[in-house]
């Protein structure tokens, strides 16, 4: 969000507030504190959240010790001669921030109650929505100064001086992320070893915060409207995690039809989906039209076999504009090298095909490739892609496609995606500009939003020293997570019951008939990583593993896929159980004996 005016006087403080106030609420600021607006004129403004931010937290004890703050500071500036505040503090911190929590109830009160005694007359102090205890509920898991607030609007102005200003402080719980206590590894506040013991080995596990938190960042740091987040499900299709992101307001990006129908049992309209076809069987084509899923289409020869099936239909077209990017070379899907999408040169065939059909080409689309770490990379196939939509009439939307990586390894640098979000916006407001009309702008982030919330749980089921390697056997393999196998990928490994001390290097291999069924490793082959000593019985935790494990796992050697769970809240729930041995063979026609 970008201010309005400069930052009033305090801020700064304020900021430390915050940060010293989740220090003792063991809680993590996710986002610095906003200041919208700041005015000593007589009037009343309101501010409008945006419709993706579901809740806000907000501590009242804090709130009122930045405006009595504020206050005097604002108030020295601007009344010198008007008398204080009853009561206002002198711009200090609040002694039960700087010793402990335990007051923070009575304290509360006391704001609260200072607030309210002063509720009539035009010169008060007013909450659009009455008072906070009316108007918010307090959650068990928070301090009993924090509240949270589910609504959408909050308006606060602080007579009798007429200084009206907006603040909102954005919590996260820690127990909502992995972490270790007591040496032991907990998943959204659920030890890994319970876990396995409770669902078994291998296992997968998901935080559903973390989900949900990676979809709400994209939507607020892309400030264009209209937009739609395009969830690429194929990173992970599990139907509970899709239940999740269908909450968040995202969209779908499918590429199968049983993409398609998992997006509509998990509550998605047809409309929020869009179905990308690559050498897709026409039947495929015609399972996403008879349930109203627009058809993103990457051939020439397809165009004119839809036009011909469904005259004066709607349609999208992939565009090849001839830019790639990618962490791995299989991963690139833009370029001369890739399968995907229609030649930029071949723009006029497309327009001549949508003519001779009465097609309307609703939107086109592009997605160069997978892993993109840089701003810059993904903004300049944005311009490409706005210089060939230019040449289309009437579009309806530009889908700039996903793309997005996450750090893997301890030395990659997140994507800054606020600068990200900024750029895209900015780029796409001056294309809306110069096209003569306002149109949507889509993105489709698969792995971003899932990558980080994934870990494959397994346990250490053999140890024996090689000539060369210390080798950790594990209770899983390239059968449930493909990608070191496949593209030499890395992934961070964890110990469950360690997380400190003496490290050797040691590699973890998988129970499959492979020797490239190693998930320590890169292109070449083995290599050895510096862990602590793992045993038998030990758990295994492989990090990253939202994106491309279960969705591109198998049964090869003919072993079963394993459970899958989503932990929130210090609880977890299973939402795939594990297969059995008659689940790989119960769609075989030989006769059993």
């Amino acid at each position: 969000m970008k201010l309005p005016c400069a930052d009033p006087p305090g801020v700064e403080r304020v900021r430390g507030w915050v940060k010293l106030a989740a220090s003792v609420h063991r809680l993590e600021v996710e986002h610095e504190i906003v200041i919208l607006h700041f005015s000593v004129f007589h009037r009343f403004d309101v501010l409008e959240l945006p419709d993706e931010i579901d809740h806000i937290y907000i501590d009242s004890a804090l709130l009122f010790h930045f405006a009595n703050d504020c206050i005097n500071e604002r108030f020295r500036a601007v009344h010198r001669s008007a008398r204080k505040r009853p009561g206002a503090r002198k711009g200090r911190i609040s002694p039960f921030y700087e010793e402990h929590a335990v007051s923070s109830e009575h304290h509360c009160t006391h704001s609260e109650n200072r607030l309210l005694r002063k509720s009539s007359g035009p010169h008060s102090i007013r909450l659009q929505y009455a008072a906070l205890r009316e108007n918010t509920a307090q959650s068990p898991s928070l301090p009993s100064s924090l509240f949270e607030c589910k609504r959408k609007q909050m308006r606060f102005s602080l007579d009798p001086y007429m200084i009206i200003f907006y603040i909102m402080l954005y919590y996260k719980k820690r127990d909502g992320r992995m972490n270790y206590k007591d040496h032991r590894l907990l998943i959204g506040g659920v030890s890994a070893h319970e876990l396995v013991e409770e669902f078994g080995s291998p296992l997968y596990v998901y935080e559903e915060d973390t989900i949900r938190e990676r979809a709400s960042e994209l939507k607020r740091a892309i400030t264009f409207q209209p937009k739609e987040i395009k969830y690429a499900c194929k990173a992970n299709t599990n139907m509970e995690i899709m239940r999740i992101l269908c909450e968040e307001g995202t969209g779908i990006d499918a590429v199968s039809p049983g993409e398609i129908r998992a997006a509509l049992e998990a509550g998605f309209d047809p409309a929020r989906i869009l179905f990308t076809a690559n050498n897709s069987p026409w039947e495929e084509i015609e399972y996403a039209v008879d349930r109203g899923v627009m058809v993103n289409i990457d051939s020439l020869s397809y165009l004119g076999r839809f036009g011909k099936a469904c005259p004066g239909g709607e349609v999208c077209v992939r565009i090849n504009p001839n830019v790639g990017a990618g962490h791995h070379n299989h991963v690139i899907t833009g370029g001369p090298e890739s399968k995907f999408g229609i030649l930029y040169s071949q723009v006029d065939e497309i327009k001549d095909l949508a003519r001779a059909h009465g097609l309307k080409i609703s939107g086109i689309h592009q997605h160069i490739g997978s892993g993109i770490l840089s701003a810059d990379t993904f903004v300049k196939a944005v311009e490409v892609l706005m210089d060939i939509a230019s040449k289309f009439e009437d579009l309806s939307f530009v889908d700039f496609g996903g793309g997005i990586g996450v750090p893997y390894r301890e030395k990659d640098e997140r994507i800054d995606i606020e600068k990200l979000g900024t750029l895209i916006a900015e780029e796409f407001s001056a294309f809306c500009g110069s096209y003569g009309k306002k149109l949507k702008l889509l993105i489709e982030p698969g792995r971003y939003i899932v990558a980080e919330s994934g870990y494959l749980l397994a346990t250490v089921t053999a140890v024996k020293q090689g000539e060369k390697h210390r080798f950790v056997g594990v209770d899983t393999g390239f059968n449930h997570l493909l990608r070191p196998a496949m593209y030499g990928s890395y992934h961070h490994i964890l110990h469950c019951g360690k997380n400190s001390g003496e490290t050797v290097p040691q590699t973890i291999a998988g129970y499959l008939c492979e020797s490239g069924d190693t998930f320590t490793r890169d292109e070449n082959g083995i290599v050895d990583r510096e862990l602590p000593l793992f045993e038998e019985g030990d758990i295994v935790c492989i990090c990253n593993a939202g994106a491309y494990g279960y969705s591109m796992a198998s049964q090869y050697n003919s072993r079963p896929r394993p459970a899958e769970v989503i932990v929130k809240g210090n609880s977890a729930r299973c939402v795939r159980r594990r297969e059995t041995l008659d689940d790989i063979f119960e769609s075989s026609e030989v006769e059993r004996r």
